[in-house]
């Protein structure tokens, strides 16, 4: 009776110990991901922004295109950033 008590409190404890791990897991990755998604979010409202804004009241259409395609640019290193740090979650889980 005693090694039965003993073993399921070991168990319990053992189990309680995996799902603190696999939080604080998915904790990280979301916290990894929020600054990049912030960031993306930030980059599109700007690119958004430039489209509703009247081309008069901006100086030279030639300024417009090059933030554009700035804006364009870092929204493609953005979604590369992420894409690379999701392949590299996605291959440290299935290496567990």
């Amino acid at each position: 009776m005693l090694l039965m008590t003993a073993c399921c409190m070991l168990c319990s404890v053992v189990m309680l110990n995996l799902l603190i791990s696999i939080i604080c897991d998915k904790f990280a990755d979301v916290t990894d991901l929020s600054t990049l998604y912030m960031y993306q979010n930030q980059a599109s409202m700007i690119a958004q922004y430039q489209r509703i804004i009247p081309k008069n009241l901006l100086k030279t259409e030639e300024k417009i295109e090059s933030e554009m395609l700035s804006c364009r640019k870092l929204l493609l290193i953005i979604e590369q950033e992420h894409d690379a740090s999701h392949k590299t979650t996605t291959e440290s889980t299935q290496e567990n």
